[in-house]
């Protein structure tokens, strides 16, 4: 497991996403969403360094998606996957960006897709809780001592709370 260290914001982010999707573009149809999300989406916000993508499709396309993705180096990890959504990792080095990425394949309004697109929507619209979740990373990764399990739950645990009161009526 890779241990977990907290880098500020590069600004070549959106380059490597733009990148990477050039390339995720020959594995899916017209009708699908290649979101740039996490906290690397954000500009200025810092995190684990990792490109996180979602692929949002409709139901028919999700299993072709998935096997297309292994063609491209990604890698399917089972235990990230749940309910709605297939987790895929690319390490850096079958990267030529050399950076990580996390991508999330889900079916188009699901409610992975939907909290994505929210949250990351919440933080663009919201410096002073993007700079708190950006805090909040950085004292999470420090905590945990990099554990990535460790690291996933309280951050997990933080964004929920935040829909929460912010989504709750």
């Amino acid at each position: 497991m890779i241990k977990l260290e907290y880098k500020a914001y590069n600004s070549k982010y959106p380059v490597f996403f733009h990148d990477e999707k050039r390339l995720l573009e020959t594995a899916v149809n017209n009708e699908t969403e290649i979101i740039h999300i996490g906290s690397t989406s954000i500009h200025g916000l810092g995190g684990k360094d990792v490109i996180d993508i979602m692929i949002a499709s409709v139901d028919s396309e999700l299993k072709k998606i998935k096997d297309k993705l292994l063609t491209l180096d990604y890698d399917y990890n089972h235990e990230l996957s749940f309910g709605e959504r297939y987790f895929f990792s690319k390490e850096k080095e079958k990267n030529y960006n050399q950076i990580r990425v996390h991508l999330h394949l889900t079916a188009k309004n699901s409610d992975a897709h939907k909290k994505a697109v929210l949250f990351k929507n919440h933080l663009l619209n919201n410096k002073d809780l993007a700079l708190e979740y950006e805090n909040l990373k950085k004292n999470i990764i420090e905590e945990t001592k990099g554990d990535y399990t460790k690291y996933r739950e309280l951050k997990n645990k933080y964004i929920d709370k935040i829909f929460k009161s912010t989504y709750s009526n």
